[in-house]
């Protein structure tokens, strides 16, 4: 089969893992793709310390002088060449899965990566400040997660389908990441590569940009590191940093210190931590996926927030009453934008954090 994206075996020693795996299931009925590629309950496996030893097809694939480790989920598609339907809803033509299993199949692949990220290093301990060589503070254990366009091959999987799972899983995960990327590319071809990775943006972040519109929801927005370096990664990146700016606006006008910021992060991981440890496990991941699935329904048929506009209280910028956390607007909000680009981009250990 192939894999996304196409250079990783290349530039790493993955091949290694991939037999591994073959050989744990091969006294079983099933094959490790059988597995992979399950329509229900699909397998994922995690490589642990997978070594990039070459740099990008740029460069022409040159030999690191320092290697570097990450660690890989592999995942498989349940269909290889989906069957798209096109839908006339509020925003127009869009393009969906022609079943509702096509759906379920993706976001429980979704939410099962992230549960199995969560195991495997939330429970190992709890988030921590700690100063870099500059001086400053940051919050340390959080993890960062890359990962391609599903489906972002020459069978593409339908664009709305795969953006609007995209959001449902950022307004689920994101607060357990320090920074989440989705690469786009090998999406769209003859040159359309950055209106792809715009159009998937649009949806994917709608939540955080309508922040530009309502100056007011920026201080619903979860404490955040907002870090230009990595908010410039991304395509739409421009339009990240006119939020970033509104929100250090806002919290700057109501008193909000760098530090308070920096311990709230703290405080926010920590218990976003315990409550993974207490309710997002992998007995979730059923009831989770159909409540997922159950809303891009909705939305595929112009009856959900597939635009996720303002409510009319929320429309006044220069309002300085404290947010209502309760209501739907703030759940929206909790968690983090997610950085579309058009290639993924490696990044050195020290620049993660």
């Amino acid at each position: 089969g192939s894999f996304n994206p196409e250079c990783l075996l290349l530039r790493t020693d993955l091949m290694r893992f991939i037999e591994q795996a073959r050989k744990n299931v091969r006294d079983g009925k099933s094959t490790m793709k059988d597995h992979l590629c399950a329509s229900k309950d699909p397998y994922v496996f995690l490589c642990r310390n997978v070594t990039i030893f070459r740099g990008p097809r740029e460069q022409g694939y040159p030999f690191l002088e320092e290697t570097m480790k990450i660690q890989v989920i592999v995942v498989g598609q349940s269909e290889q060449r989906p069957v798209p339907q096109m839908v006339n809803s509020i925003a127009g033509w869009t393009e969906w899965y022609q079943s509702e299993s096509g759906h379920h199949a993706l976001l429980e692949r979704l939410n099962l990566v992230s549960l199995v990220i969560m195991q495997e290093l939330y429970d190992t301990g709890e988030p921590q400040l700690v100063q870099s060589e500059s001086g400053d503070q940051h919050v340390s254990r959080l993890p960062i997660i890359l990962m391609t366009f599903p489906g972002a091959n020459l069978y593409a999987h339908p664009k709305d389908a795969v953006s609007n799972s995209l959001k449902h899983w950022r307004r689920r995960f994101t607060c357990y990441f320090h920074t989440a990327f989705v690469c786009t590319h090998g999406r769209a071809l003859n040159g359309k590569e950055t209106q792809m990775s715009m159009y998937t943006d649009t949806i994917v972040n709608a939540q955080m940009l309508t922040i530009l519109e309502s100056h007011s929801m920026a201080s619903k927005a979860m404490p955040w590191h907002w870090d230009s370096g990595l908010i410039k990664m991304a395509t739409n990146w421009m339009r990240l940093e006119q939020v970033a700016a509104v929100i250090r606006q806002r919290r700057a006008k109501n008193g909000y210190s760098q530090q308070k910021e920096i311990a709230d992060q703290a405080g926010h991981a920590r218990a976003t931590m315990r409550g993974t440890a207490k309710g997002r496990r992998m007995s979730d991941l059923d009831s989770m996926t159909n409540e997922m699935t159950s809303s891009m329904q909705k939305e595929r048929f112009g009856r959900g927030d597939y635009e996720e506009g303002l409510s009319d209280e929320d429309d006044d910028e220069d309002s300085d009453e404290e947010p209502d956390h309760d209501d739907d607007v703030f759940d929206a909000l909790d968690s983090n934008p997610i950085n579309i680009q058009m290639k993924l981009q490696a990044m050195k250990e020290k620049e993660m954090h």
